[in-house]
């Protein structure tokens, strides 16, 4: 059986838990998104579409998720889950493509990442409360 944290109290390791399944999340939705595009006649113009409704739906996941663990502070959970998989994502992308930053690309991917954290963790605590 899972072990729940103290109510009231902020758990860095349910934030660190909700981030590994979000950041799983977001590669099978990856994943999955590119054998979509693949094999179906989509136009490449829906690919920014489906990239930022993945990025959404995966830290919506781990925010769930870090809730159920945390069993208290919903809200700063889900946000330490956004936070967190946007830096994990950013480290990613600057070894990848080490070129340069576009601000206002950067700062919509993390409002993405911020809202679908917090309302999958609000969502995530009226549910499992």
């Amino acid at each position: 059986m899972r072990r729940r944290e103290e109510k009231g109290s902020f758990s860095l390791l349910a934030v660190s838990q909700g981030t590994f399944w979000a950041a799983s999340s977001v590669a099978v939705f990856t994943l999955l998104t590119a054998a979509l595009f693949y094999f179906a006649p989509l136009s490449e113009r829906l690919l920014p579409y489906f990239a930022s409704s993945g990025l959404f739906l995966g830290s919506f996941v781990g925010g769930v998720l870090a809730v159920r663990r945390a069993a208290g502070k919903a809200l700063l959970h889900g946000l330490g889950v956004g936070a967190a998989l946007f830096a994990l994502l950013w480290l990613i992308s600057l070894v990848f493509y080490p070129g340069p930053v576009m601000t206002v690309h950067l700062l919509k991917k993390l409002f993405l990442l911020l809202l679908g954290g917090a309302l999958g963790s609000t969502l995530g605590a009226t549910l499992f409360p």
